[in-house]
């Protein structure tokens, strides 16, 4: 009896009303408890925040290599920040060593590809070229002709091949070329 009080309509509404209050309120929990964890793992680290009139701070804890490196140090400071700076230009100089390097290998591997790919193609444009010259031959040779229209036809087929794995190899080499290029960039912007 009571059922037939509640039609789909206002049953519709009912729900439209309790998602658009539950799911902002999901949302926001949702917001407040990856900001806890947040908080969480940054103190985890070492990292501290403190609210300062309005604009946050971001204080470290005491890490135990940088005081011993500053016990017979003067300025303690500068030199920890001398010492890390030194520390982080020589690695960033022998990663743009190494992407040269591979960058380099990887030229020299798509170069090699590239030519074989290439003298493939040549080879089967010789072939080709060979069947087409004995297709024109008088219509005498009709038993050989059927054979040598399937040999064109993979010929052809192979030359297509050929010509999409050289366009791929191609477009290998300039994204490799593309990403190095970025790299360099993005390092060079760093220092």
């Amino acid at each position: 009896m009571y059922l037939q009080l509640v039609n789909g309509y206002a049953f519709g509404e009912t729900l439209r009303m309790l998602l658009w209050i539950s799911v902002p309120l999901v949302v926001i929990f949702f917001l407040i408890t990856t900001w806890f964890n947040h908080r969480k793992e940054e103190e985890a680290d070492g990292l501290v925040y403190a609210v300062d009139g309005g604009g946050i701070s971001l204080e470290t804890g005491a890490d135990p290599e940088r005081l011993a490196r500053n016990e017979n140090s003067e300025k303690p400071d500068e030199r920890v920040d001398e010492l890390d700076w030194a520390e982080e230009n020589e690695n960033m100089y022998k990663g743009i060593l190494w992407l040269k390097e591979k960058y380099e290998q990887y030229r020299e591997l798509s170069d090699q590809r590239y030519e074989r790919v290439k003298e493939e193609l040549l080879r089967s444009e010789k072939k080709y070229q060979e069947l087409v010259a004995t297709l024109a031959t008088p219509p005498g040779a009709e038993e050989s002709a059927a054979s040598l229209k399937a040999q064109l036809k993979a010929e052809r087929l192979k030359v297509e091949e050929l010509t999409a794995k050289l366009q791929q190899n191609t477009e290998l080499l300039m994204s490799i070329y593309k990403e190095l290029d970025k790299s360099l960039y993005a390092v060079s912007d760093r220092v």
